[in-house]
């Protein structure tokens, strides 16, 4: 099993280490998945601003360019949500 094992603890010490476990990796992963998205947003807002844009605005209206680069910003972000949980599952019984 992948549980820790305890043996002579109290129980305010195992307290103690699970919520400071628990404590540690929501820490980890708010860290990791704010890089991703901070990471995928930035990189992908760069590749839309050099390639995308400009031919997108050759046929369609301002407001329909807006809602390309929303919905591709959200998912980006959604996707950099989902990278920082793999990475905080893959650290996480290491840490």
């Amino acid at each position: 099993m992948l549980l820790p094992v305890f043996r002579g603890v109290s129980g305010d010490e195992l307290m103690t280490r699970e919520s400071s476990y628990h404590f540690a990796i929501t820490s980890l992963w708010f860290r990791l998945a704010s890089l991703g998205v901070v990471g995928l947003v930035f990189a992908g807002v760069l590749f839309l601003a050099s390639v995308r844009i400009q031919g997108w605005s050759f046929y369609l209206s301002p407001f329909e360019v807006l809602f390309e680069i929303v919905v591709r910003v959200i998912f980006l972000a959604l996707v950099g949500i989902v990278a920082g949980t793999i990475c905080t599952a893959a650290i996480a019984p290491f840490h």
